[in-house]
């Protein structure tokens, strides 16, 4: 059986082996004698990219009691975004539910936690820690005290399979039409559905047709300007960190755990770059550099493991669409799947500036990240077969809003984190996925796993129409 070592695909990410009590002992026997367990240097300033986990067990069988040290600080950003986070789950495993996410400076209240075994993880980024936390944790007999909760989170479930035939298109409103008749200009569906979500304009239709041979690691060029969505994430130091993709003349589509990193100042702050294809030479015709306004995460992220890796970036100011800069499509809310328009097999595009191989000998930077944008040309993957590599591989449970791509000596490297994977259907490309995370050190081998923006059009769009609109 091949192990596999799971690792986020952009350039300033953590790259983390196996988790443990950083430290400490990872496995810690609750009794009535009050025991702790703590950040690394805690009451002083915790470490970058930890991945630490402790599991706490009754030595009674009693509910277990949880307060809290002073200081309390983990690193939080806007809208109660957790960039550090102490995470409580509710059973053993990550998979069992969060019962509470912990950031900030404020001391949280005490827990009484139900489970007589239950999971503590603490998670950091590369950059600005604090104190970090002190957990205290004790039996105290059968208390009914009820135990803490939080707002419960929700992951997009699988798409229901179409009751029509081959070569038609279910309606909202139940009803089956031909699939010419979506998106054609005419509302065949009683409730208009087919027209819904479509593509509006000049979206996925780049001037320079993409040329759609090689490979990312080991592979070739790109056609200049052939994939005209591709943006590059650059932050203080000037280097680039992530891939996205520009939606609109405002927004950006990215990969949560990139967003996590992005940082939004009062006077400066990280940078999207569009229309570029040489990082070396940002002075090409159309390459714009605009500052990142607002950062909005998915709320479900990262539960449960590494799924709902999505983020939405607000510009500062509206990028100018022409040759250079141009949207790809996104696709239809819950097109995705073995059924869906986006088969396995078929041959999707993925563009990056992602690490090249170690026996390239291409101008890169300092990550090994080629100056010159690149791409590949990737099949998609069936999701049983998805599964079973990484389950058996990783002990990794996939979920359905996860895309396996590539694996046939193409993948993705980082520093393509949150770029676009883009399929042509009818002569456009749709943006079917978002670069999220493969095999350690960017296995070839092994497909790589993207995020299926078909489960979250919905969330896309509403997030872009209440915080400003699309332009």
């Amino acid at each position: 059986m091949r192990v596999l070592l799971l690792v986020s695909l952009c350039a300033s990410c953590a790259v983390n082996g196996s988790p443990s009590g950083c430290g400490g002992e990872k496995e810690q026997t609750a009794s009535s004698e009050r025991s702790s367990i703590t950040s690394p240097n805690w009451p002083k300033e915790y470490g970058e990219n930890l991945n630490c986990q402790w599991l706490i067990t009754s030595a009674d069988g009693l509910a277990i009691e949880v307060d809290f040290g002073t200081p309390f600080h983990l690193e939080a950003g806007i809208s109660g975004i957790c960039y550090d986070a102490l995470t409580i789950y509710k059973g053993t495993t990550v998979s069992s539910g969060i019962l509470a996410e912990l950031c900030g400076e404020r001391v949280p209240s005490p827990i009484h936690h139900t489970a007589s075994s239950f999971l503590v993880t603490l998670k950091t980024d590369y950059m600005t820690h604090y104190e970090g936390f002190q957990l205290n944790f004790w039996t105290k007999g059968n208390s009914t005290n009820p135990p803490v909760t939080t707002t419960p989170v929700t992951t997009a479930g699988p798409t229901t399979p179409s009751p029509c035939a081959e070569g038609e298109w279910h309606c909202s409103s139940g009803e089956c039409i031909p699939s010419s008749s979506k998106c054609d200009g005419n509302a065949d569906c009683s409730d208009g559905s087919d027209e819904d979500h479509c593509a509006t304009g000049d979206c996925g239709q780049p001037v320079v047709a993409p040329h759609t041979d090689g490979r990312i690691v080991n592979g070739e060029e790109a056609t200049p300007h052939s994939f005209p969505w591709m943006v590059s994430l650059k932050g203080a130091t000037d280097l680039h960190y992530c891939g996205a993709s520009l939606i609109s003349p405002r927004w950006v589509l990215t990969a949560a755990h990139c967003a996590k990193i992005v940082f939004i100042g009062t006077f400066a702050g990280d940078v999207a770059v569009v229309g570029l294809h040489d990082r070396q030479n940002d002075k090409e015709e159309g390459v714009q550099t605009i500052t990142i306004e607002a950062k909005f995460t998915i709320p479900s992220y990262d539960n449960p493991d590494r799924a709902n890796d999505i983020a939405l970036l607000k510009l500062k100011e509206p990028a100018v669409m022409g040759p250079t800069v141009m949207p790809p499509c996104l696709p239809e809310l819950g097109d995705f799947g073995d059924a869906s328009s986006f088969h396995p097999g078929m041959n999707c595009f993925l563009s990056g500036w992602g690490k090249h191989g170690p026996t390239e000998n291409i101008p890169s930077d300092i990550y090994s990240q080629p100056w010159i944008l690149r791409r590949a040309k990737l099949p998609l993957v069936d999701d049983a077969t998805c599964s079973q590599v990484y389950l058996e591989g990783a002990g990794f449970n996939i979920q359905p809003t996860m895309q396996c791509a590539g694996g046939a000596g193409e993948t993705s490297c980082n520093g393509d984190s949150g770029g676009p994977l883009v399929c042509e259907v009818d002569g456009r490309w749709y943006q079917v996925g978002i670069v999220s995370f493969g095999p350690s050190p960017c296995d070839a081998a092994i497909p790589a796993v993207y995020t299926r923006v078909a489960a979250y059009v919905d969330w896309i769009t509403e997030t872009v129409e209440a915080n400003g609109g699309w332009e």
